[in-house]
């Protein structure tokens, strides 16, 4: 891996966001976890739009041009789309609201 190739360092930040998320899950920092656990889900859809040749700094336009190029598709499984809708909507109400109730399996 290249230290300058862009989608390589970013499935790194991912894969460091996931790992942050599971550390801050066992430790009931649930809104923190959601948090990281939807940019480490953010960072591979963005990874998975630059091998393509896209690129956008907007979270809404990373979710919906991923929805239309993998999930609509059928390049990857079309759940993984509403899956990253949902996870951006808990991170904005675990961001934004004063209380929220995580359930985890």
């Amino acid at each position: 891996m290249s230290q300058l190739d862009p989608i390589a360092l970013t499935l790194a930040k991912a894969r460091r966001y996931l790992d942050t998320a599971e550390v801050l899950r066992q430790h009931g920092d649930y809104d923190s976890a959601v948090s990281r656990l939807y940019y480490a889900m953010f960072y591979c859809a963005q990874a998975l739009l630059r091998a393509e040749g896209v690129t956008f700094t907007k979270h809404q336009a990373i979710i919906a041009t991923f929805g239309r190029q993998f999930a609509k598709t059928k390049v990857l499984l079309p759940e993984l789309h509403p899956w990253l809708r949902n996870a951006f909507d808990r991170r904005q109400a675990s961001e934004y609201q004063s209380s929220t109730i995580w359930a985890w399996a």
